[in-house]
């Protein structure tokens, strides 16, 4: 009952200051016992969790313009912000080892949320430690293959961003066999020999342009991101 109670307090959003000290004591219950990983799954805090996700990943596209006015004001931002990255802290530890967390995570469409806190640097690492979990707690090749398509479609200006998914995709592959199987089956090594394509004369004294806004550092650190991952990727799999 006390649980539910917190949840409903965060549900209703009365004040965002009582939504972040209710966040601070369901973590501190989410650390003191695994047990309450799957209690917090049974009352339905993890979807409550979910749909305050949902929130800030609206409340991130209306703050870099990149959707129409959704009605969310932005007053308190900094408060909503903290308030958000203390639920997105506490579904990572919901997922982590978690399979059945990771299962009601998804279908409460999470992974939608995922696809744009990636997109912004200021919430990428929250993003892909997420996307990180999803993979490693069911390894649906859904989940993968999200990961490869955005790969896939970045642009040689968004270097940070691939650098940053892989790093994602090699903790991924290094983990778990599961994970390095569904990379396999879905075309995971044609995505990342594109990369290597596509960056052909691309360290060279006079690179094409579209490589001339990056730095050699850059294009040094895609390149062994690229091949670290394909080497883990091929790690005891025949």
């Amino acid at each position: 009952k006390e649980l539910i109670a917190l949840s409903l307090l965060i549900r209703t959003q009365c004040s965002i200051s009582c939504n972040i000290l209710c966040m601070d004591t369901l973590l501190s219950i989410l650390r003191h016992n695994v047990i309450f990983k799957d209690v917090f799954r049974e009352v339905g805090i993890l979807e409550v969790f979910v749909s305050c996700l949902h929130t800030f990943s609206a409340l991130i596209k209306k703050k870099y313009g990149d959707c129409e006015d959704n009605g969310l004001i932005l007053d308190n931002i900094e408060e909503q912000e903290k308030f958000s990255y203390l639920v997105i802290e506490a579904l990572t530890i919901l997922m982590n080892g978690n399979v059945g967390n990771a299962s009601v995570f998804r279908e409460a469409d999470g992974p939608q949320c995922i696809n744009t806190l990636v997109t912004f640097a200021e919430t990428r690492q929250a993003g892909l430690g997420l996307s990180q979990q999803l993979i490693l707690n069911g390894a649906a090749e859904d989940d993968m293959a999200a990961l490869m398509e955005l790969l896939h479609t970045t642009s040689a200006d968004q270097t940070s961003l691939r650098i940053d998914v892989l790093k994602t995709l090699y903790n991924c592959l290094k983990e778990s066999h599961r994970c390095r199987t569904t990379f396999r089956k879905v075309g995971g090594f044609v995505y990342l020999m594109n990369i290597l394509v596509s960056m052909e004369k691309s360290v060279v004294n006079e690179p094409p342009d579209v490589w001339l806004a990056v730095s050699n550092d850059k294009l040094l650190t895609l390149l062994y991101s690229v091949f670290s991952t394909l080497t883990t990727a091929m790690r005891f799999e025949p």
